[in-house]
């Protein structure tokens, strides 16, 4: 599993996990599509799926756009959540396969709002959280894939 972080509006990010067997991609909180479609293209991914933490503009503001862009991408998000674009919501404790390798396990967490959904690869542990992330990163950008490799 690849996650690259996308620069997205001026002070946010959005994150595209690659399954490396398959190069089959989720986006998480795409709120630029048009820039997470250039890095999947760059990286020869096909994105098949959007992980909407929760309901923010900053979040899930791209993910009606990314259905235009997109037809027929599934958008997930939490079922306790209002999320605009969302085709699926999700409940604590459901899976989410993506490509060959990567199983995903939603987790409601709610810490900053009731409703927030994190995502956790299943078979490492190894967290897809948009608070995780942001945090690293903002923390120590130059070692942010050090960091998410360790994750």
């Amino acid at each position: 599993m690849k996650i690259l972080h996308i620069p997205c509006l001026q002070d946010n990010y959005a994150y595209l996990v690659i399954d490396e067997t398959t190069k089959e991609a989720a986006a998480v909180d795409p709120v630029e599509p048009e820039k997470i479609l250039e890095v999947a293209k760059q990286n020869d991914a096909k994105l098949k799926m959007v992980l909407t933490t929760h309901h923010h503009w900053d979040h899930a503001g791209g993910n009606e756009k990314m259905r235009q862009l997109v037809p027929g991408i599934k958008v997930f998000g939490g079922s306790l959540d209002n999320v605009k674009g969302c085709t699926d919501k999700v409940d604590n404790g459901d899976r989410i396969s993506l490509g060959a390798e990567v199983s995903i396990l939603c987790l409601h967490t709610p810490c900053l709002l009731l409703a927030v959904v994190n995502f956790l690869r299943a078979q490492q542990n190894r967290c897809i959280s948009h608070f995780v992330l942001h945090w690293l990163h903002c923390l120590n950008p130059l070692k942010f894939s050090v960091v998410m490799s360790t994750l």
